[in-house]
Parts: structure tokens; sequence; C-alpha cells
């Protein structure tokens, strides 16, 4: 997702085209209420981004490889609390 780039995106069919693994381009449909979301992040993208990538970062530019590998496995990675509990780390209410 974070590889997607502006021209990716058809809003108005509320469609948006995707590479998965082996290169396989598929098409997938998105209903009005994320065309509407869509609309407005785009909207906001337009005063910061600096290349054609669909997500941007604060200062404009796309997401790295890196970062997105830092946020997955920050996102699976639940630490365990005294007690048994599990802590959400990728959240400040886990801190």
């Amino acid at each position: 997702m974070a590889s997607l780039k502006l021209q990716d995106l058809r809003l108005d069919a509320r469609r948006v085209t995707v590479k998965g693994k082996g290169d396989k381009v598929g098409v997938v449909p998105f209903c009005s209420k994320t065309a509407k979301a869509i609309w407005f992040y785009l909207v906001e993208r337009e005063n910061r981004a600096v290349c054609n990538y669909l997500w941007v970062t604060e200062e404009g530019r796309a997401f790295s490889i890196d970062g997105r590998r830092l946020h997955r496995k920050a996102s699976r990675n639940n630490t365990e609390k005294e007690g048994g509990q599990k802590q959400d780390i990728t959240s400040k209410k886990g801190l």
C-alpha cells in the first residue's frame, strides 16, 4: 500500500490498481465513503507532497522501505507485561 502512486488511483471509478506478489496486478474497488476520505486526504496532501506517491510523510516524501518494515514489525510485536497481559508497543496507550 505504501508504494501506491497517484496514477494507480481512480477516485472517480472508486478503484485502485495494486501490484501483489509475483508482480500480479489487481484492481481493488472501494466504497464512496472511502473515496470521500481519500479525496479529503488528497486535498491536504497537495500542500506538502514532493513526489507522485499516494501516501507521503509529513515532509511530503514517499515512505521508505525500511520505515514500512519497522512499522510492520512493531505492529506484530506485542510485548508482554507482568501478569501475562499484552502491551501494544505501537501506541502511546501501551507505554
